[in-house]
């Protein structure tokens, strides 16, 4: 005859094998639920790193930006002191004719574009700033509406 286990031995066997099954379950479960949270931190880091990439980048781009700026404001204040210096001698130095030279693009039919003249303009407060400090507030320029300017051309 085999020899067999008793029934209470094989079913003491039967319940760690069932034990450990489940055990077995439980800790692949548990190392599922980590590579998962794993992979969502480690997506959430590549995340946040692009995120610092971009704003880096961005903020380049706004460097480069406040630099191209600040290169056109030197270069339109140049202009206007040289045109000024030009004009000088025959006093006929105009915030029009200086648009004109500076910008023909903007002139049509001889007239100036109307955003030359609104409060924000920067050519219109260089222009000002500098007639204020040459004592020439006759020719500072006043800020004028778009449909004031229409009815008036």
């Amino acid at each position: 005859m085999m020899d067999m286990k008793p029934k209470s031995q094989y079913f003491s066997f039967r319940r760690r094998a069932t034990a450990t099954t489940k055990e077995r379950k439980l800790k692949l479960q548990m190392i599922a639920n980590t590579i998962q949270t794993v992979v969502s931190v480690s997506n959430q880091i590549d995340q946040r790193q692009d995120e610092t990439v971009r704003r880096e980048e961005d903020e380049e781009l706004y460097r480069i930006c406040r630099e191209a700026a600040e290169a056109c404001l030197r270069s339109i204040i140049e202009h206007l002191y040289d045109f000024v210096e030009d004009c000088f001698n025959t006093n006929a130095h105009y915030y029009e004719d200086w648009i004109k030279e500076l910008h023909p693009e903007n002139v049509d039919g001889g007239k100036v574009d109307h955003r030359f003249y609104i409060k924000e303009s920067e050519h219109r407060i260089i222009w000002n700033d500098l007639m204020e400090k040459r004592q020439k507030t006759s020719l500072i320029i006043h800020p004028r509406q778009r449909q004031l300017m229409s009815q008036s051309q």
